[in-house]
């Protein structure tokens, strides 16, 4: 197909109360669309068929949460802040490759639109600057991801046999089917970041530090509808890491950065990895940066 176009009212709306000076309950909701994409769409190697007559993504997202910020919580000139939220969003008529392991089909891959594409989950963000001395922490905590599709599902139980056993796949599965991206990008269950630093000489100089840890997937696809002969899910592990970086401004438009990132050498796969590729060990960067 040499064009395609579409269109559709995407609405957001949201309301905000101070409930305490500072401090804030929220809820908002936004839609939003997406296109079908060009790699979606054409042939880009013979054993992937490009999606037909697919349908733009209709995204729907929900956030709740409630937001405070004091001034002089430890310290005259301090300032702290923290905000909680719960995230829903569901992307409908989601697209996404399949493996088709049916009949006359063996090894044929092909886009299509799902039912639906759901995930859910805790968001936390903080931050603390007393001048000297700053911090943040966040964190986010995945309640669910689950993909149906129930015209997949039907075509993967009717191609179940002796060698492997398809009947009972449901419509819809935590994480997705076999062969989608979506079982390869699953998100870390549980991930969170600390930064924290001291500034010098009339904040010229700014060291310190950041801790990051993420574990594992937020779910194992290893069911048979889940795995196929291309796309598996790579399970990485739950890894900290740690990092050090230096900022120093040597003149009023030029800045020296110095990072060491990974500094106790860990052997990991970044998380959401579609290969065995591992991140880089330790690393040193050393750059600068002007202005003029």
């Amino acid at each position: 197909k040499q064009s395609n176009s579409g269109g559709a009212f995407a609405p957001a709306f949201g309301i905000n109360v101070e409930v305490l000076p500072d401090t804030f309950v929220y809820a908002s909701y936004t839609q939003g669309l997406r296109m079908p994409s060009l790699f979606e769409t054409s042939q880009g190697v013979l054993q992937t068929t490009p999606g037909k007559g697919l349908k733009p993504e209709r995204s729907s997202s929900w956030e709740i949460g409630a937001s405070t910020l004091h001034k002089g919580l430890l310290l005259d000139n301090d300032s702290a802040a923290i905000k909680l939220a719960y995230f829903n969003n569901s992307i409908k008529n989601y697209i996404t490759r399949y493996y088709d392991p049916s009949p006359g089909l063996m090894g044929q891959m092909r886009f299509s639109n799902t039912d639906s594409y759901k995930t859910s989950g805790l968001e936390l963000q903080s931050h603390y600057d007393a001048g000297r001395v700053f911090a943040d922490f966040s964190s986010t905590y995945y309640l669910k991801t689950e993909t149906c599709d129930s015209a997949f599902a039907a075509r993967l139980r009717a191609s179940s046999n002796r060698y492997r056993d398809l009947s009972n796949t449901p419509d819809c599965t935590p994480g997705s089917f076999m062969g989608s991206y979506s079982n390869t990008q699953n998100p870390p269950r549980f991930s969170a970041n600390l930064t924290s630093g001291l500034r010098f000489f009339d904040q010229s100089l700014t060291v310190g530090g950041r801790a990051t840890y993420s574990s594992g997937p937020t779910v194992k696809a290893d069911e048979n509808w889940q795995t196929g002969a291309t796309t598996p899910q790579l399970v990485y592990r739950e890894v900290a890491l740690f990092d050090l970086f230096l900022n120093y401004k040597l003149k009023e438009h030029t800045h020296l950065n110095v990072s060491l990132q990974n500094l106790t050498d860990r052997y990991y796969l970044d998380p959401l990895a579609q290969s065995f590729m591992p991140a880089p060990g330790r690393t040193l960067r050393v750059g600068v940066l002007t202005k003029f």
